[in-house]
């Protein structure tokens, strides 16, 4: 049996509080996978998070209540960072003793796609802990894409890392390319987020199709001129979609919200726009679904559809790991890398490459092949997935032993 002292542990990028279920999952999976580690090693954890500011929270943990502190991970510098580090002191004291730190960066944000603000932000916690001298391991993420003024400091903060972990093939690839030499190309944490089994809600003979619309693309990114480049008209698809489902009379259509926002005309909001939808068309053949309360609430709602389709990646994730059949709507290669060269999925609908055309039919075919994408998802779950599982277990177990 294998005794060691206590480990202070610090989870960034992913808070249980998060107004947005995909981060939040990424939150309650990598406490599950660092839990469990610690768990089969028989060594005591002391397991916290870290974001802007320190709070005292409950993680709602799968029918149990886990008492969690979430403190500040960056004060920033200049005089605002002065009064800040002078506001939270005790926070920001207890938020660097810690041994070792485990950040995911929002699964896709250790990248520029975003905008610099957000990358700058990002790289400046990285780097912040380094600085005092933290062991610091990146789990499964997306790794870029950078342009080439932030490549530099992203391969620097990566190279000073006890380890990095890519969640898809064209992540580790990018690893690679960077000389990054201890990485390992895994797969996203959020997989193995629980769920709550329940009866399909088939019962009454219909297809039960669920349609997670974002908000985000909807209103043009975050700079709301289109930001991430899309080749198509995101509202004009999705509002075809909606009309080629409702066409189809054993179709009952479920509006899903992944995503929740600061407020309801947030621009990441995703329920205020499936509300508005589904006020307009007032058919009795939509549901809205309630707004999530957690990602495992939300986890289980989406298992008990027949057919998925959706824009927000842990969504997506949500569907394909609880055997839905799913069509992932792209539009960053997070997608891509996960999707078709990770899991060899063969239907996603590419935002940045496809026309409208193209992603109506993509949608109809899968929605028709249904049954046999469900066939496979199965099998890929039971193989590959499971043996990822086992494989980011062992190697957290491997890391909190080196330190």
């Amino acid at each position: 049996m294998l005794l060691v002292k206590m480990k202070r542990i610090a989870i960034f990028g992913a808070l249980p509080t998060s107004t947005n279920m995909g981060v939040q999952a990424l939150a309650y999976s990598s406490y599950y996978i660092i839990e469990k580690a610690l768990q089969e090693l028989n060594i005591e954890g002391q397991i916290s998070f870290r974001d802007d500011l320190s709070l005292h929270t409950i993680l709602d943990y799968y029918e149990r209540k886990i008492e969690v502190d979430v403190l500040p991970s960056y004060v920033g510098q200049g005089l605002r960072g002065l009064a800040r580090r002078i506001k939270h002191w005790r926070g920001y004291n207890k938020a660097l003793n810690v041994d070792i730190v485990f950040d995911i960066t929002g699964g896709d944000s250790f990248t520029d796609i975003y905008g610099d603000e957000r990358f700058n932000n990002m790289c400046l916690v990285k780097e912040h802990y380094k600085k005092h001298n933290v062991k610091y391991v990146l789990l499964p993420q997306t790794i870029g894409p950078f342009s080439s003024k932030n490549a530099l400091r992203a391969k620097q903060i990566m190279q000073k890392c006890e380890f990095v972990f890519a969640r898809d093939a064209q992540s580790m690839s990018k690893l690679k390319e960077y000389k990054i030499e201890k990485s390992k190309e895994l797969i996203d944490v959020a997989f193995f987020l629980p769920f709550v089994k329940k009866d399909k809600f088939n019962i009454d003979k219909k297809i039960h199709v669920g349609l997670n619309i974002s908000a985000l693309l909807w209103n043009g990114g975050y700079t709301k001129d289109n930001q991430f480049g899309l080749s198509l008209d995101y509202k004009k698809t999705i509002l075809e979609l909606i009309s080629y489902f409702l066409s189809q009379e054993e179709v009952v259509l479920h509006l899903i919200t992944h995503v929740i926002g600061f407020s309801y005309d947030d621009v990441e909001n995703d329920y205020s726009i499936c509300k508005k939808i589904y006020e307009e068309y007032n058919s009795n053949r939509m549901r809205l679904a309630p707004m999530p309360y957690n990602p495992i609430e939300i986890k289980s709602y989406i298992s008990r559809l027949d057919f998925f389709v959706g824009a927000r990646m842990h969504a997506t994730i949500a569907s394909f790991s609880t055997g839905v059949p799913v069509v992932p709507m792209a539009y960053s290669r997070k997608f891509n890398g996960l999707f078709i060269d990770t899991l060899g999925h063969e239907y996603l609908a590419d935002l940045k490459k496809d026309d409208q055309s193209k992603v109506i039919k993509t949608i109809k075919r899968a929605f028709d092949y249904r049954d046999s994408i469900a066939k496979k998802q199965k099998s890929t779950i039971e193989t590959l997935v499971e043996e990822k599982k086992q494989l980011i277990i062992e190697s957290v177990k491997e890391i909190l032993i080196e330190c």
